[in-house]
């Protein structure tokens, strides 16, 4: 197996921990979400639709949300065991191809994987739907920028510490014991 697959399997583990993370946070909000949608869609909906139409359509939303509540968890895992892979094998070109060291090369992947997937649609939201961003805030509080990029943080620092402690993970995690 090439050297691009333990990055990427470090990366894999990175996303696991993310994952968990992500997910035990959002298990920890899941209370507030549907409150949360039901506001957003109160503040995105023309005031013309008649009373029980929304109604409906409130309660349809509502439903949808508490259906996937016990599913998210396990989205949230398999979908930063993805990304994790992805980031991993950039962790590795930046290593392997470009000769930057271990730990740099973590801390400019995990600025990768938190601008793209948590600044960037943070700034945007942000610009575009600023009373969005108000009701998020209203709802979480200033925590609102901690939990959206609670995912960023988690997997810079668990890549970084793998990183880090290179020569034992790579004991450890070599694709060969698996």
């Amino acid at each position: 197996m090439s050297d691009y697959s333990n990055y990427a399997l470090r990366g894999v583990i990175a996303g696991l921990i993310t994952g968990i993370t992500t997910s035990v946070i959002y298990i920890l909000i899941s209370p507030t979400v549907v409150e949360l949608t039901e506001a957003i869609i109160n503040s995105r909906i023309p005031q013309n639709i008649p009373p029980e139409e929304l109604e409906k359509l409130i309660s349809n939303i509502k439903n949808v949300v508490n259906s996937l509540t016990p599913i998210t968890p396990i989205i949230q895992v398999v979908q930063q065991l993805i990304l994790g892979s992805l980031f991993g094998v950039l962790h590795g070109f930046l290593t392997l191809r470009l000769k930057i060291r271990e730990l740099t090369s973590a801390l400019i992947t995990g600025i990768a994987y938190t601008s793209t997937l948590n600044l960037i649609p943070l700034i945007v939201m942000h610009n575009l739907m600023p009373e969005t961003m108000e009701l998020l805030i209203k709802y979480l509080g200033l925590n609102t920028y901690l939990i959206i990029t609670s995912p960023g943080i988690s997997f810079t620092t668990s890549l970084t510490l793998l990183s880090i402690a290179k020569g034992f993970s790579n004991k450890l995690m070599s694709v060969k014991h698996f």
